[in-house]
């Protein structure tokens, strides 16, 4: 059985469907280039420790696996030297 398209009542849905998609596809395009530029400037010149989250946060408005990768940024450095200790004990 062949899957279905989707289906729009009417002319209004299938607009804001569109609309939805297109600025979807803008957030995660601008995303990864600045998450890309982020990377080159570990080794070229460049505040590559600022951009990185920055492209971090942008795609977390859209994909589920930036915002769990810009949660444990934040925690790790949120984290004090004692609790840091603390979790490598609980590790080992």
């Amino acid at each position: 059985m062949k899957p279905t398209p989707r289906q729009f009542y009417n002319l209004d849905q299938a607009a804001y469907y569109v609309l939805r998609k297109t600025k979807q596809l803008i957030i995660i395009t601008i995303g990864f280039s600045v998450l890309g530029m982020g990377i080159a400037m570990l080794v070229l010149p460049g505040p590559a420790i600022i951009v990185i989250p920055i492209g971090l946060a942008i795609l977390a408005t859209e994909l589920v696996w930036a915002r769990h990768v810009l949660k444990k940024i934040k925690r790790t450095l949120g984290m004090t030297e004692e609790e840091k200790e603390i979790n490598e004990e609980r590790k080992s």
